[in-house]
């Protein structure tokens, strides 16, 4: 598998993630649950999204880092 192919299926894997839990997140935001419990679902899903959403973003500088890399090394051969 090509590198560029791999950074795909990750970077899709990941917006995937992304979209779950957002949708989990509006069905307990929209469900009739106590509201402790329902608080409780909440924070959890917050957390889960802030760490899928930072993942995002630390892989796309990482690939553009390597991207940049590649380049470099291109221009000087």
């Amino acid at each position: 598998m090509n590198t560029e192919r791999l950074f795909n299926v990750v970077l899709l894997e990941l917006t995937t993630e992304k979209l779950k839990i957002e949708g989990s997140l509006e069905q307990v935001l929209n469900s009739t649950e106590d509201i402790s419990l329902k608080s409780i679902k909440i924070k959890d899903l917050v957390v889960k999204l802030a760490t899928v959403e930072t993942s995002i973003e630390k892989f796309n500088q990482m690939v553009s880092n390597i991207n940049n890399n590649d380049n470099n090394k291109q221009k000087t051969n």
